[in-house]
């Protein structure tokens, strides 16, 4: 199990471990992705409400890797999405969310998009349900921050955050959620150019 700390200044969450939580049972579970996302700057974002797939593209950088976050309730087509984005070499991760809230407004069907530069590093762990050790990549001098995003139906999630934080300690701030559905069906919800 673990806590969290919330630092005012930047809003970040370090993750510290608490006492471990009981062991479960192991339920199966489909191919399941997992992102770690090591940032580099103060990125720019934009929400577009209840964005059309044109909406989105025109809002995407060539220059950048965009970070899409989707409300689960939006009709985006991601693998359109995905086709257009790897036709115009454009660089994308994402997730689906149960909710998106920006500022002072919440919504499961808006969209929003973050520009970090095309130097920001992204790791993939598949499968997180059976692994038991992890390829973690180490740390550049620059880099302070990373952005974690599970499916939030995983197994073994407990269990993988102890292993991230005993790898990089308190070298990085952390910040993430789980992606997925409020209906708790497990589904694809994290892609990025490669597809789901």
């Amino acid at each position: 199990m673990f806590g969290h700390q919330t630092i005012p200044t930047n809003g970040t969450i370090t993750i510290r471990p608490e006492k471990p939580a009981s062991r479960r049972p192991e339920i199966h579970k489909p191919e399941i992705d997992l992102y770690i996302r090591i940032t580099l700057s103060e990125p720019k974002n934009m929400v577009l409400p209840t964005p059309t797939l044109e909406q989105i593209i025109e809002s995407l950088s060539a220059n950048a890797m965009s970070l899409i976050l989707v409300g689960e309730n939006n009709q985006l087509d991601i693998e359109e999405l995905i086709g257009h984005c790897n036709k115009n070499n454009l660089l994308i991760t994402g997730g689906i969310f149960p909710g998106i809230i920006h500022q002072n407004n919440h919504s499961d069907a808006d969209v929003l998009i973050k520009s970090y530069p095309k130097s920001t590093k992204v790791k993939i762990f598949k499968e997180l349900g059976k692994s038991a050790e992890f390829d973690f990549p180490k740390l550049q001098d620059d880099q302070h921050s990373a952005l974690l995003f599970i499916d939030g139906l995983s197994a073994k999630i407990s269990y993988f955050l102890e292993k991230t934080y005993s790898f990089y300690w308190d070298n990085i701030k952390f910040i993430g959620g789980g992606c997925g559905s409020l209906s708790l069906v497990q589904q694809p919800c994290i892609f990025r150019n490669e597809g789901f």
